[in-house]
């Protein structure tokens, strides 16, 4: 092995350390959001469940662990599922469901469209997604006119540029996909997904999630 190649080698252990430290102390820093039984709620794996003649709502703090990695950074995620029982169809809107924590400061659920923009990056003036502009180069001989040393750091970059771009498109499509559908809910149907309320306040040691006349109870703990 020669000394190039051991202090890469050398290098990428410290990097892999570094990076599993900085996970370590992040998870022990994380809020942990604990649902609490009460009147019309009891705990069901982890979820709050109010039953009541009409609806059927199950919803706890969920980590998102999907792209963008980073959303639980700087949203508050709540996977919540939905159950008509009523006869009718019902309507649901963003402002069906409000968290308030102990020190009164209420949060509402960020629109998918707005989670969206803020991490893909968004041209309000041209009323489009900013994407990059590469070339894929799926085989470096097309290159052949350029030095071999240009033509392997041309082609990493392609590559570096393509899988970005693609995980931009997966994260766009989760948010999209696992996000919690507001709207008509019929008969006897379940909506399920996610919501993403602004980041909860540091000092807070509960949360409230109302629904209409109906709370349910949180927990806030490190």
């Amino acid at each position: 092995m020669n000394q190039k190649k051991l202090y890469r080698n050398i290098s990428q252990v410290f990097l892999n350390i570094s990076i599993l430290s900085i996970l370590i102390l992040l998870a022990g820093c994380a809020m942990r959001i604990t649902p609490k039984p009460s009147k019309n709620v009891y705990i069901e794996k982890d979820y709050a469940v109010l039953d009541l003649p009409d609806v059927r709502i199950k919803v706890r703090a969920q980590h998102w662990g999907y792209e963008p990695q980073s959303l639980s950074n700087y949203f508050t995620p709540f996977y919540i599922e939905f159950l008509n029982k009523c006869d009718n169809a019902i309507t649901l809107s963003r402002d069906s469901f409000v968290l308030i924590d102990d020190n009164r400061e209420q949060y509402i659920p960020v629109d998918t469209e707005d989670v969206s923009k803020m991490f893909f990056g968004y041209d309000f003036k041209e009323n489009r997604y900013i994407l990059p502009n590469y070339v894929i180069v799926a085989d470096s001989s097309q290159l052949s006119d350029m030095d071999y040393k240009i033509r392997q750091e041309l082609f990493y970059m392609d590559e570096k540029m393509k899988r970005e771009f693609e995980e931009k498109i997966e994260g766009y499509r989760n948010i999209k996909q696992k996000s919690f559908q507001f709207g008509k809910l019929y008969p006897n149907a379940i909506q399920k997904g996610f919501l993403f309320f602004p980041e909860i306040s540091d000092d807070a040691k509960a949360l409230e999630l109302k629904y209409k006349k109906h709370t349910i109870y949180f927990s806030i703990g490190k």
